[in-house]
């Protein structure tokens, strides 16, 4: 016998449209081809019908039955590229990457309240006129980045981690985008978006970035935390929208924090680099990236600020570098999905959330089912992040 499920119609209504979606999208899936009559209240789903779709707007099913919407989601502004932004409309999944975000950070304050840890950040703040090398320069000094031992790392994702754990040390959650199905915005629309609070404040990484280029949209966020804001990123500096000035400035933060002046300076000098032609510039963009393990287009951005390449010359540089975004991409599209999954997990999750989680289930604040709910996990999973957290 069917079980009917007697849900509020302007729930269902509510729910598509906060996910990006049309009618047309929903009902193209045979499962929920009568969703235009369970939204105008002719029809009732199935609790099973319910229960996928619940699933495919990633909401929990019992939100279905209540009487009016929660409050919105944070608003968070759109600082891409004005031809991005006319063009191309938030995609579902990536309103569904904002959400999984907003609701981390709610659990990670109710975890850091029971197992009473510091959850406020002081990240200095800045404004959009201050000089970007003393402002890079505070960053740096705030997250207490000690650059002999950047050196020192082989594998880009080994300094990318390092940058991550001195961020996540100030009560910054760092998440990085789904990388499976249905869930992965692309790089072409994000690369980073931040969220700024007084307590756990977030940012979200696009994972189908290279190390590299992850840990340039690190400080590049960071920068936009200074300055209080809430920004959805692209990075790109090309239009003259509004934006433009605001991602600029964190664009010559990042740079700036991620390479400080000293350093480069005295790299240039010691190989006595020259950025005379194309040649020359890839040969001496190498040499930094060897030592400072970030993406040839921040780089490349550092060295026009330094006045030793021009706007046209990073022009170039960028431009390559989207092609080997590219190519990075097709790559990460060839890695099995079951391949590490637990891995990913914590990744997607961040650092200091799943070692929120872990501990309140280590000190028996929380059970273990609630523990796998919290990281979106399945208990097998859980248990082999526990394994490899506490082995």
């Amino acid at each position: 016998m069917l079980t009917i499920a007697n849900v509020n119609p302007e729930m269902l209504t509510w729910a598509r449209k906060a996910q990006g979606l049309s009618q047309e999208e929903v009902s193209s899936k045979k499962r929920f081809r009568k969703v235009s009559m369970w939204e105008d209240g002719s029809k009732k789903p199935t609790m099973n019908q319910l229960l996928d779709l619940a699933h495919f707007y990633h909401r929990p099913s019992a939100i279905f039955f209540r009487s009016s919407p929660p409050s919105d989601m944070k608003k968070i502004r759109d600082s891409r590229s004005k031809s991005m932004v006319d063009e191309s409309p938030l995609s579902s999944a990536l309103i569904t990457e904002f959400r999984l975000c907003e609701n981390r950070r709610k659990r990670a304050l109710e975890l850091a309240e029971i197992l009473d840890k510091v959850t406020f950040c002081n990240i200095p703040a800045t404004t959009i006129d201050a000089d970007v090398n003393q402002v890079g320069k505070e960053l740096s000094r705030f997250l207490e980045i000690d650059f002999d031992s950047i050196r020192s790392f082989k594998e880009d994702s080994d300094v990318l981690g390092y940058w991550i754990d001195r961020v996540e040390a100030r009560s910054i959650l760092v998440f990085r985008t789904h990388t499976h199905t249905g869930l992965n915005p692309s790089y072409k629309e994000i690369r980073g978006v931040s969220s700024y609070e007084d307590e756990y404040p977030w940012i979200l990484i696009n994972s189908q970035e290279h190390p590299r280029g992850q840990l340039f949209t690190l400080g590049h966020e960071l920068a936009h935390l200074m300055l209080r804001s809430s920004n959805l990123c692209d990075l790109n500096e090309d239009d003259h929208s509004d934006s433009v000035r605001y991602e600029r400035f964190c664009n010559q933060v990042s740079a700036a924090a991620l390479m400080p002046r000293k350093i480069i300076e005295e790299w240039i000098a010691s190989h006595s680099m020259k950025f005379r032609s194309d040649e020359e510039i890839e040969k001496g963009i190498s040499l930094i990236q060897k030592k400072t393990h970030t993406s040839e287009e921040s780089i490349a951005r550092r060295l026009v600020t330094l006045g030793f390449i021009s706007w046209n010359d990073y022009n170039l540089v960028r431009d390559k570098s989207i092609h080997n975004l590219d190519e990075d991409r097709k790559k990460l599209g060839n890695i099995p999905a079951g391949e590490y999954y637990y891995k990913r997990v914590m990744r997607w999750n961040g650092r200091k959330y799943t070692n929120l989680t872990a501990e309140a289930f280590i000190e028996g604040k929380i059970s273990l089912g609630r523990a796998s709910e919290l990281m979106s996990a399945k208990i097998p999973i859980f248990n082999k992040i526990i394994s490899k957290l506490y082995q």
